[in-house]
């Protein structure tokens, strides 16, 4: 459970576990089947302790339970674990436990206490007086009985014989605390030992960061209470709070000090079942940091992630290699704290991430949009059918918001031989004024983008990407800016820019209607762009064709991205035009044959076998993935990504289903659409080189089990010469 301040309201979430803590106050925390993320101010962190292990031989054994374990079965749910008890402590509530136990008709046996001296506390001599018998100095050596517990064995905590045997069912460790330190280690804290309280601490954690209670060690209700009240009115007020010295009385001893060596049936860790000896034989091979004494041995990357052993572990690396107690500082403590679902961090609620939304956002609502989730953009799906926003794109004039796509400015003194290491293509005599097509690889020669790239100016190049990838192609260029010497600026314009793309046969006539420069084939042709101005905005001009219509995307400061949307709505009634959304762009983009990279290609996916080997010129210097490249293009193509039509009246596929070869899985089914225009299904498919020759039928498995049979085209359905977008 934790507390969460809002405003002057408070609010409680019950049942709810904060299982990571992150930097600058993140708080990520699960309640149920939801994820709450939270960034706070102040964080108070109070996350108790939890009952320290023995390790004795064969305490891996059913009936051996915490102090902490039995009281929450006997309170909470009226279960009482064993009739036979004995209960080892090292301090006056293992007594309240005994007592417990008395009260609710177990038979307690004994109790073993580890303290030699001091006075006898109030429970004590209440035990006492039940005629319990009190063994004083000694502790737990053995348990023996396979299907569970059946006797045990104490003598000295120095170790030697022991010195007696009881029967029993049922053993109850009151032995001391361990603070639950995970989540203040998070905090980028490790903790240390403090060997006065024999614990360990995390201290001086991050501003507005704070912990209280016992996790610091401190016991009592009356001392968590006062503690509590103090911590929480500093996080408040943002103030420190200074520690509070504990008195003699309250410090628990920890039993054992040391761990006894040998036995195979010493158990450390009981999640990964790692015994005693198996520590100490990683440590004779030279695993003797607890760093690698962990992942050799696998303790602590149980279930629990090592919240019940880890102290022991540290203690053990420490005491095996000559260190002091002061150095037995447990290894790195990672979120999450407990398990968590995939489920639950696949959230997608509006909330869970910052929802992104195009200058053209309140335009798109007034025209009665239907929006798709893209990452976190909110992109207009279609205004209408998407089938009949096809017909206002081939047949007139539609208009498209692209102002998700990654716009990047490169400039500079060495941004030819930039664009030149980052891009698989020549551009030693790219001219003003210019487009081209770009692909862009990793350095394993993987496709992972595809985008245009424009000469604007001398010295200034204009990249746009996919929706998906502008702020990673942001990262990797700034990266490579780290590791390269190149005398260039990069500028990320994604947010700062808006974006349409006007397409349709009457574009041209609509935007000369416009603007001032030349719109004509002539002196604007096909691949070139433009810098002109619109209503006194200025604008840049690309002509491209990702629909296979005329078409220009239009790029302008994102300020005017309303009023710019509506001029040109406005002024574009006279030739019908219409907006429409992401589904008819890909169908449009579908009957003309274009790919989207991570749609139709993944991880495993060359440039050559998606068709886009054009783009790469590898017989100039090095460039990002150039090894490969070659590796690529001198294998050959074993798979290769094709366009298919079917036949009229035939189903349409869904994206993902199989490509069949006599019964055999021979490929997939990536993108699948029913094309108004040539009124049929057409998509893209990877399947074998041998069966991506033209005219080749293959086979795609339905998702109902029925089969349909597709035509492999040579390059896309809808005006294959490309004569409509560059007329």
């Amino acid at each position: 459970m934790f507390l969460l301040f809002y405003s002057i309201k408070l609010h409680l979430f019950c049942l709810t576990c904060v299982f990571g803590l992150y930097e600058d106050n993140l708080v990520a925390a699960q309640s149920g089947p939801d994820l709450f993320i939270i960034r706070a101010e102040s964080v108070v962190l109070a996350p108790g302790a939890t009952d320290r292990h023995l390790v004795f031989e064969n305490n891996d054994r059913p009936g051996i339970l915490t102090a902490r374990g039995v009281e929450k079965l006997i309170m909470c749910h009226a279960v009482l674990p064993g009739e036979d008890t004995v209960v080892v402590t090292t301090h006056d509530s293992g007594f309240h436990t005994a007592l417990l136990l008395k009260g609710a008709g177990a038979n307690v046996v004994a109790v073993v206490d580890g303290r030699e001296s001091g006075s006898a506390g109030e429970f004590e001599e209440q035990v006492r007086n039940l005629a319990v018998p009190v063994y004083k100095g000694l502790t737990v050596h053995a348990a023996h009985g396979k299907k569970r517990i059946r006797r045990i064995d104490i003598g000295p905590i120095s170790g030697g014989d022991s010195h007696k045997s009881f029967d029993c069912d049922l053993l109850v460790m009151a032995v001391g605390f361990k603070p639950q330190v995970n989540l203040l280690s998070m905090g980028r804290k490790r903790p240390e030992w403090d060997a006065e309280r024999q614990i360990l601490r995390v201290t001086d954690l991050p501003s507005g960061m704070y912990s209280t209670g016992e996790v610091h060690g401190s016991a009592g209700f009356t001392r968590l209470f006062s503690e509590g009240i103090k911590t929480g009115k500093a996080a408040a007020k943002k103030k420190s709070v200074e520690s509070s010295k504990r008195s003699e009385d309250e410090l628990i001893m920890a039993l054992p000090a040391d761990i006894e060596s040998g036995g195979k049936n010493h158990f450390i860790c009981k999640c990964m079942d790692v015994t005693r000896y198996e520590a100490q034989a990683s440590i004779d091979e030279g695993y003797d940091q607890v760093e690698s004494l962990k992942r050799y041995s696998s303790m602590g990357m149980g279930p629990c992630q090592g919240k019940a052993c880890h102290e022991a572990v540290a203690r053990l690396a420490a005491q095996d290699t000559g260190l002091s107690s002061l150095d037995a500082v447990p290894t790195t403590m990672r979120p999450p704290f407990s398990s968590v679902s995939f489920g639950i961090l696949a959230g997608r609620a509006p909330h869970l991430s910052p929802i992104r939304r195009t200058p053209f956002h309140q335009c798109h609502i007034d025209l009665g949009v239907k929006f798709l989730d893209a990452g976190q953009w909110k992109r207009p799906y279609s205004y209408i059918d998407p089938q009949k926003e096809v017909g206002y794109v081939r047949n007139g004039l539609g208009m498209i918001d692209v102002s998700t796509l990654g716009k990047i400015e490169i400039s500079g003194p060495d941004a030819i031989d930039f664009l030149q290491f980052m891009l698989p293509g020549k551009y030693g005599k790219f001219e003003v004024g210019r487009t081209r097509y770009s692909i862009m690889v990793g350095e394993d020669g993987i496709l992972f983008e595809d985008g245009t790239i424009s000469h604007l100016e001398q010295g200034k190049y204009y990249l746009t990407t996919t929706t998906g990838n502008q702020d990673a192609i942001n990262s990797l260029f700034q990266w490579w800016l780290l590791v390269k010497d190149f005398d260039v600026k990069v500028k990320n314009l994604s947010l700062a820019n808006a974006a349409v793309n006007v397409t349709g046969a009457e574009s041209r006539g609509f935007l000369q209607k416009l603007v001032k420069i030349d719109m004509s084939n002539e002196a604007f042709p096909y691949m070139h762009c433009r810098q002109t101005s619109i209503a006194e905005v200025p604008v840049s001009f690309y002509r491209i064709g990702f629909t296979g219509e005329l078409g220009y995307e239009i790029h302008f400061p994102a300020e005017y991205g309303e009023s710019m949307w509506n001029h040109l709505m406005a002024e574009g009634e006279e030739f019908a035009l219409k907006p429409f959304g992401v589904e008819t762009q890909r169908i449009l983009r579908l009957e003309k044959g274009h790919l989207i990279p991570g749609t139709d290609s993944d991880a495993l996916s060359s440039p050559y076998e998606t068709g886009v080997g054009f783009a790469i010129k590898d017989d100039k210097a090095d460039f990002v993935g150039k090894a490969f490249l070659q590796h690529f293009k001198k294998r050959g193509i074993e798979n290769k990504l094709v366009p298919y039509q079917l036949e009229p009246n035939d189903p349409i596929p869904d994206d993902g289903v199989a490509v069949l070869e006599k019964g055999k899985i021979a490929g997939r089914v990536t993108s699948s659409r029913l094309s108004p225009t040539l009124k049929r299904g057409i998509g893209l498919a990877w399947v074998r080189n041998e069966m991506a020759e033209t005219g080749n039928n293959f086979t795609i498995r339905l998702a109902n089990g029925s089969d349909v049979v597709a035509t492999v085209l040579d390059h896309s359905a809808y005006d294959p010469e490309g004569f409509r977008l560059k007329s």
